[in-house]
């Protein structure tokens, strides 16, 4: 043995595998995203049937004031366009789903 600045260093290998934060409903990110992507859905649906039964009730309330009748006129057209803003980002969301398919690789090495 002589003088050397390396020493041996013994430590203690953990064999139990690491707590999955994400336990129970969610096992990975693309859980959560999908979640997420389907609760803002759902509640642009919803908000889209309330705005339409809002509007139609302003319009029946307008009382023949043209002013009150365009604007739950107005009311209805926004509900109607965030409808199918809503329908066709989750139409995208499928889309893209198919095309790269279920198995997109995670663990892509870099080239260098």
């Amino acid at each position: 043995m002589g003088l050397s600045l390396i020493k041996t260093a013994w430590a203690a290998v953990n064999t139990t595998p690491p707590a999955n934060p994400l336990e129970g409903r969610f096992e990975s990110l693309a859980d959560i995203f999908g979640f997420a992507i389907n609760l803002v859905f759902w509640v642009g649906i919803a908000m889209t049937v309330i705005f339409l039964i809002i509007g139609g009730i302003r319009y029946i309330m307008s009382g023949g004031s043209k002013e009150g009748a365009e604007a739950a006129r107005g009311m209805i057209t926004n509900a109607i366009i965030g409808f199918i803003v809503v329908v066709g980002a989750f139409a995208i969301r499928i889309i893209t789903g198919k095309l790269l398919g279920p198995n997109v690789p995670t663990n892509v090495v870099p080239p260098f």
